[in-house]
């Protein structure tokens, strides 16, 4: 088969949706959501190599006091109202009409509290800059909560390919306005009006993208429906924002704006393989579990293969960005983020374990048994607050890092050995299939650290060193990949039998 007929193959494989065959109809969505993520988070990490070089770190910083704020609103106000939806198995209008109502008043009040409170937000922080900064997020806040609720079923009916589209047109105004004013004004403001435009074109185009015109309802059969079942949403989203925020505000408070800003990006960056590459097949997963809820030996197989694919990718990434985290932060982002080297190192382990984590709760939440994740992330919680104020003061953001990361060895693996009690699989099957994925990473960080150096010896070319050694990294990744692909070959069976 040639290029041309390939391609003809596969345009025509992302138009045709698969309601008969769930598998074809989850790789379809994978593909969709990829290909969805991948151009907006190109989109969003240009926007943010762009604006590292252009902005400070304590302008980054500014920028995270007031997103933490925003944060922690929206999480203890979190009705699971989104996740109910798609874990029922059919919506009716009534349902999406109380679902926006609710979020609709949720947003009202998250921005006038963020109004009101602004003062003792930025006196908390010690920083009197971000007060006007805090009340912008406010009107962007609003933005979202008038936005098409009806956008929700692109994920329940897997339909990633309109998902698609509406996610560019969001994105892309943003991007424009961010970098554009950032060369004009070189301040935070660039941030803040990057925001504002984002959020509104974000309900523009949900409905212009999804005809549904939502009523004001609060029906009470309805609305007792959806948020009996985001009770345990609600809960575990809060101590989940403790864990994903609390580093964040930790060092906002005790080590300032600019080692926020610094700590913020490092994060970012380190994690870019789990939020992003494995959130893809999160997104996917939940749905499809929830379809195969009723037959665990299907239910174990699909998770399994996840499983493999989210570890492989998430390992290789991140442990090729962890031996090339030096050039990449002093060649691409500049020397005044030089230290945030070590923290991304630390981070990128971190990442590495969130890989397993972000499968863990969406296989919990399609099974009925949201409770489970909640009880994980609150023992995470604990050990995590009994690390983070020694290890930070002590070692800066470095410490930081370490506080989050080594309570992720057991909240995972621990949340693997209760997903391997559910669905009936042995835990050593999982184990195995971690440890394949480690040694495939390992390789990747071998070839990639090597090469770089035999390549900036030869050339004395820094982005150019970094470029290549970064491609000939992935090699193992990509080997190991093709060799499995080969099913009937000698190697692909090899793979299979101990994979």
């Amino acid at each position: 088969m040639n290029i041309r007929v390939f391609l003809r193959h596969f345009y025509q494989f992302l138009l045709k949706k698969n309601k008969n065959n769930l598998s074809l109809e989850i790789i379809h969505g994978s593909v969709w959501t990829f290909i969805t993520q991948i151009f907006t988070r190109l989109l969003t990490f240009a926007r943010t190599i762009i604006l590292a070089r252009l902005l400070s770190p304590h302008d980054f910083g500014l920028m995270g006091i007031a997103f933490l704020a925003l944060s922690a609103l929206q999480t203890f106000s979190e009705t699971g109202v989104n996740a109910a939806l798609i874990y029922k198995k059919e919506n009716t209008r009534d349902d999406l009409c109380v679902a926006w109502t609710v979020r609709l008043l949720r947003s009202v009040l998250i921005a006038v509290l963020l109004f009101v409170f602004a003062p003792q937000i930025s006196s908390f922080f010690n920083n009197n800059e971000v007060i006007n900064i805090i009340r912008l997020i406010a009107i962007g806040q609003l933005f979202y909560g008038f936005s098409n609720i009806a956008i929700i079923r692109f994920q329940k009916e897997i339909e990633f390919h309109k998902y698609f589209l509406f996610s560019i047109c969001s994105v892309l105004p943003e991007v424009i306005i961010a970098i554009w004013l950032a060369i004009l004004l070189k301040s935070v403001w660039a941030l803040v009006a990057g925001y504002l435009v984002g959020s509104f074109s974000y309900c523009i185009f949900s409905y212009v993208f999804c005809p549904f015109v939502p009523r004001f309802s609060l029906s009470g059969v309805h609305l007792k429906s959806l948020l009996k079942y985001g009770k345990w949403i609600w809960a575990s989203t809060i101590i989940i924002f403790l864990i994903t925020q609390g580093d964040d505000i930790f060092v906002g408070k005790f080590l300032g704006t600019a080692a926020l800003g610094m700590y913020q990006l490092a994060y970012r960056i380190s994690n870019l393989p789990a939020t992003e590459i494995v959130h893809v097949i999160s997104r996917v997963a939940f749905p499809a579990y929830v379809k195969l809820r009723e037959n665990l030996s299907k239910l174990a197989v699909m998770y399994l293969n996840f499983l493999r694919f989210s570890t492989l990718i998430a390992f290789s990434i991140s442990f090729l960005l962890l031996s090339l985290s030096y050039p990449f932060v002093f060649y691409v982002l500049g020397g005044k983020w030089i230290n945030i080297i070590n923290s991304m190192r630390v981070l990128c382990i971190f990442a590495c374990l969130r890989s397993i984590g972000v499968l863990n709760g969406s296989l919990f939440r399609a099974l009925g048994y949201p409770d489970f994740e909640t009880k994980l992330s609150l023992m995470k919680l604990l050990l995590m607050a009994v690390f983070i104020y020694p290890l930070g003061i002590k070692y800066g953001i470095v410490g930081v890092a370490l506080s989050t990361t080594l309570p992720s060895f057991f909240h995972n693996f621990y949340g693997l050995y209760l997903v391997a009690k559910k669905i009936n699989v042995g835990f050593s099957v999982f184990c195995k299939v971690i440890l394949v994925s480690f040694l495939v990473a390992l390789f990747c960080l071998i070839f990639s650290k090597f090469s770089f150096s035999f390549i900036h010896f030869l050339t004395q070319k820094h982005l150019l060193s970094l470029f290549f050694s970064a491609i000939i990294g992935l090699i193992p990744l990509g080997l190991f990949l093709y060799l499995f692909l080969l099913k009937r070959s000698f190697y692909g069976r090899v793979c299979l039998k101990y994979w």
